[in-house]
């Protein structure tokens, strides 16, 4: 090959590298000043990404459905659920031996009863051995608990079933447990209730307060710390 030969190939090379290049730069998109009048990324300007931002943002906040699934192991911080079933690890049976049913105000439990349905028309709080629980309103048929409840006093009990508080009926009666609290009775006639005796209750361990003398309870007495006080209900001073 001649030089001029040569030398024609090298101008050849030279000017396709030259085209090349030509063609790369001619996709470089033309840069452009960010302000908030100059269009770009889909024709929104930078006031207006950062409105989306801060609106994401705050939804992001508000979320209450964990998003990013953290636990407390990875943040040593815990759900209410979480924190429930820790404090009842630890507050075991008999560690407070106190139980409550009916709030410890003057207010009447909400309790009545129409034909074969008994009614608590409120939640009623209960303390159970120390642990505390909401029981719920119902109504409730004196049949669901008795098949044959007819001409007979039922023992009504606040009692927690699968880790749930409820309202149960037998027609004998039932010693207190750690998961069972004895409240009062129902009496049934021939076909239909005919009177509910249901109470709050304050027990201290295996013993009740009561104004009347009854077994092993705790005897007390109402008023103010003022007047002058008695015991009730064939209590010996």
């Amino acid at each position: 090959m001649s030089i001029q030969d040569k030398l024609n190939t090298l101008k050849a090379e030279v000017l396709d590298f030259t085209q090349q290049i030509v063609r790369v730069l001619s996709k470089k998109p033309t840069a452009v000043e960010l302000s908030d009048d100059s269009p770009h990324l889909n024709n929104r300007t930078p006031a207006q990404m950062q409105a989306d931002v801060d609106t994401l943002t705050t939804a992001h906040a508000a979320r209450t459905d964990n998003p990013h699934k953290l636990n407390g192991t990875i943040l040593t911080a815990y759900t209410d659920t979480e924190l429930n079933a820790k404090v009842n690890a630890l507050v075991r049976v008999n560690t407070l031996p106190v139980s409550q049913y009916g709030s410890l105000d003057n207010s009447a439990l909400p309790a009545s009863y129409t034909g074969t349905t008994l009614r608590i028309t409120a939640q009623v709080p209960l303390i159970l051995w120390g642990r505390y629980y909401l029981m719920p309103a119902i109504n409730k048929l004196i049949t669901d608990d008795v098949s044959s409840p007819w001409s007979k006093t039922l023992y009504v009990y606040a009692e927690i079933v699968g880790g749930a508080p409820t309202y149960k009926l037998y027609d004998t009666f039932q010693i207190d447990s750690f998961n069972r609290l004895y409240i009062g009775t129902v009496s049934v006639g021939a076909s239909a209730i005919s009177a509910i005796a249901i109470s709050k209750v304050t027990k201290l361990d295996n013993f009740r307060l009561s104004s009347v003398g009854i077994g092993a309870a705790i005897p007390y007495t109402s008023g103010l710390p003022t007047v002058t006080a008695s015991i009730p209900g064939g209590w010996k001073p």
